[in-house]
């Protein structure tokens, strides 16, 4: 009976070695079908848009701005000249490709301007993107020269500025429409 509990005894030791070596070669592959090896893609960035309408934009300092069907502009009353401006809201992270400004102009050889700035919380102000407005009626330019390009609302904040959109040279803001890339 002895030499039974011997045998036996070696035999349980024999299962439990392989027990544990198939368990161990088992868990290698388990682990392989659990946590398979991702490979990561290059993710594609994804281009979308903001569109500020001419109604976002309003003068400073309780200056007069009119507000049309056409778009916004400047009602002079007298007064210097000032910007109509408008905040731009982008996404963290956001690279700005392009700003494009959509206006009314009647008079041909008026010219406006529109400007994209990047303001630290200090309060300096970063141009981005500077657009002339300058073709008689319908008219729209755009640019892709963009300055410091990535969105950092930590540090900075983003605004429109515009001169010479004056109501009585009938001349408006229609739209700006920003484009810009996400990952």
């Amino acid at each position: 009976m002895r030499r039974t509990s011997h045998i036996r005894t070696r035999f349980l030791i024999l299962l439990v070695f392989l027990l544990v070596a198939c368990f161990q070669t088992a868990a290698q592959c388990d682990d392989a079908i659990m946590f398979p090896i991702v490979v990561q893609k290059q993710s594609t960035p994804k281009t979308t848009y903001l569109s500020i309408p001419y109604t976002a934009f309003i003068g400073p300092l309780g200056a007069t701005s009119a507000l049309l069907n056409t778009g916004a502009c400047w009602n002079d009353n007298g007064t210097i000249l000032l910007y109509l401006g408008a905040p731009v809201n982008l996404p963290d992270g956001a690279v700005v490709k392009e700003v494009r400004v959509d206006y009314y102009q009647h008079y041909a050889g008026d010219e406006a301007t529109m400007v994209l700035y990047r303001v630290s919380n200090t309060s300096q102000h970063t141009t981005m993107a500077s657009l002339t407005c300058g073709d008689a009626g319908n008219g729209h330019v755009a640019t892709t020269a963009i300055t410091a390009p990535v969105v950092d609302n930590a540090n900075y904040s983003y605004i429109l500025q515009g001169w010479g959109f004056r109501c009585d040279r009938k001349m408006a803001i229609r739209s700006v429409r920003i484009t810009y890339e996400t990952q």
